[in-house]
């Protein structure tokens, strides 16, 4: 068995290519704690299959983990002269 963190970067060039030449009958487990990039999930799922588990940021709030993440978009004021 192979287990890989940060799967959503490191599986998809050179060196994940021979790995998987050089062990053709492992089993390969990824993690990744990235927030999704757009593209990158469709990739990781076709590479590894479907999720064991999730466990995502307000599972690690609820948790007590991680504090709550506040965000507010603001729109700076700009005067050009």
């Amino acid at each position: 068995m192979v287990i890989t963190d940060e799967a959503h970067r490191s599986q998809y060039d050179t060196l994940a290519a021979n790995m998987r030449k050089a062990l053709p009958n492992a089993s390969f487990l990824g993690f990744t704690g990235t927030p999704l990039i757009a593209g990158e999930e469709e990739e990781t799922r076709r590479v590894f299959g479907d999720y064991v588990s999730i466990y995502n940021f307000r599972d690690s709030i609820a948790d007590g983990a991680t504090v709550p993440l506040y965000y507010e978009n603001r729109i700076p004021e700009l005067q050009l002269t």
